[in-house]
């Protein structure tokens, strides 16, 4: 993990193309990639501003977006776990 840190969501067409099938009520949680970047959108925007952005070095993922209330929540389960 690189980071992990509150963003603004840069919106559906910025993620690039949606490669994960469609899911229920189609929400934007799913897999995408743009040229060789590859993101995973979790959670559900319209349930609360909070956005986490976690930027990972990982060969099969580059990006995490956490939408929703459980956002805040992992954040500070992230910033315990990198302390200790």
């Amino acid at each position: 993990m690189l980071a992990a840190e509150f963003a603004e969501f840069p919106g559906k067409g910025a993620l690039g193309l949606r490669i994960s099938r469609g899911v229920l009520f189609s929400g934007v949680m799913g897999e995408y990639r743009s040229n060789s970047k590859k993101i995973l959108v979790l959670g559900n925007l319209r349930s609360s501003g909070a956005n986490l952005k976690i930027t990972l070095s990982h060969p099969s993922i580059d990006e995490i977006w956490v939408c929703g209330s459980s956002a805040i929540e992992l954040e500070k389960k992230l910033a315990a776990f990198i302390k200790s």
